[in-house]
């Protein structure tokens, strides 16, 4: 699902998967995002993508709204190298 909505969204030909770790209730990812591209136009679309893969794989979650009808939270964390400042 990840796989897909990655190159399905042609985030690939843009940005580098360094590290994922995906667990029950969260992901971890470490992506390189070059300077030209807006981390939250990033994370939005990124979020959106796996949304709809999730929602249309596993229709039972969008009859639960544990999430207030959200799949994600809000927020997520940016770190960058001392280096790139």
């Amino acid at each position: 699902m990840f796989r897909g909505a990655w190159h399905g969204g042609g985030l690939s030909r843009v940005t580098t998967v360094v590290e994922l770790n995906i667990q029950v209730d969260h992901i971890h990812l470490l992506v390189m995002v070059p300077p030209k591209i807006s981390i939250s136009d990033f994370v939005g679309m990124l979020k959106g993508r796996l949304a709809i893969g999730v929602l249309n794989k596993l229709k039972e979650l969008k009859c639960r709204p544990y999430w207030g009808n959200h799949f994600w939270t809000r927020g997520y964390c940016v770190v960058m190298p001392l280096s790139a400042i």
